[in-house]
């Protein structure tokens, strides 16, 4: 749940080697929407950007999937537009879980999360549909 309109950036969640320069990370832009991107040092980063607009105090489900060549962020169930330019993001050890912030620093969520889950594969989309 998102309390009230920011006109920063917020992360949700990341996960990284530690740094910004390989990451996974689902956030909130500037206008409300909900994203997932995949940073990588060596290869292409990839972005699924503004799956939906998420309204002040409404409860939101935000998910991405990644493989090489496809990254994916949901909104509810609802896809965005795929990006099959990304290559494979986490190079290094994914070793360091963000809630509410990331490495780069100066974007605070400011809302509830209620849930976190992940899994080690790629589900299909009706599954992340359905979570």
């Amino acid at each position: 749940i998102i309390p009230q309109v920011s006109a920063a950036e917020r992360t949700l969640w990341s996960i990284d080697d530690g740094t910004a320069t390989d990451r996974l990370r689902l956030y909130l832009d500037a206008a409300e929407n909900g994203n997932f991107e995949t940073v990588n040092s060596g290869d292409t980063d990839g972005a699924s950007d503004g799956a939906a607009v998420i309204a002040v105090d409404t409860v939101f489900k935000l998910a991405g999937t990644y493989t090489d060549d496809s990254v994916i962020g949901y909104v509810d169930g609802t896809a965005s537009t795929e990006d099959t330019a990304a290559g494979i993001p986490v190079t290094d050890a994914a070793t360091v879980s963000r809630f509410g912030d990331d490495s780069a620093a100066g974007t605070p969520f400011d809302g509830y999360l209620q849930k976190a889950k992940g899994y080690n594969v790629v589900k299909p989309a009706a599954f992340v549909a359905a979570l």
